[in-house]
Parts: structure tokens; sequence; C-alpha cells
């Protein structure tokens, strides 16, 4: 899954329309019974530019409390409904995307 979206980089100086993000990592920390989730998002021009490894050109990093037990989303699935509600990602369109077996 990822996400596509306008995106202004550089000081809001350069727009960069259909932007491709990306949740790149999701590390769960429990601290007595405190459980927290910290992500990180990288935004880049495409998915061209993610597959190629090219450095992102926006990060977001962000914190969310997940679920656990049956029936759960995985924690990275979380990690994107989590962000569709901050009025930063409202206005995201999701990208599934499908893996084909070799």
């Amino acid at each position: 899954m990822a996400f596509e979206q306008n995106i202004s980089v550089i000081d809001d100086q350069i727009m960069v329309p259909n932007a491709y993000l990306k949740i790149v990592s999701a590390n769960v920390t429990t601290i007595g019974i405190s459980v927290t989730c910290d992500i990180t998002m990288y935004a880049y021009k495409d998915k061209e530019a993610a597959d190629n490894e090219l450095p992102p050109l926006k990060t977001y990093t962000d914190k969310f409390t997940p679920e656990f037990g049956e029936n759960v989303s995985d924690i990275k699935k979380q990690g994107y409904n989590y962000l569709k509600t901050k009025l930063e990602f409202a206005d995201v369109i999701d990208i599934i995307e499908t893996y084909e077996e070799k």
C-alpha cells in the first residue's frame, strides 16, 4: 500500500503532482503497558523513484497506538489508516500494490 498526493517541497517553492508516499518503517515500542508505533513515510516524485531507491523529496514521521489481536490489520496498514485521519493527508489517494509471483 502507498499514497498518491500533490506535495510541495523546498519551503513550498515547488509543487510535485501525484507524488508517491510510502511508509518505510513502522517500529512498535512497549514501555510497561504503553504501546506505540513510530512510523516514517517517504515522499518520492513517483513510484519509479522509490523503486530505484532515489533520495526521498520529503520525510514524514508520526506515532500512533496500534491495535493487536484477531481480525486486525497489519501494522503498516494501521499506519496508513492513522495518517489518513490527519488533515495533512485527508486528500490522499490509496495505491494498492500487487506483486506477481515469479
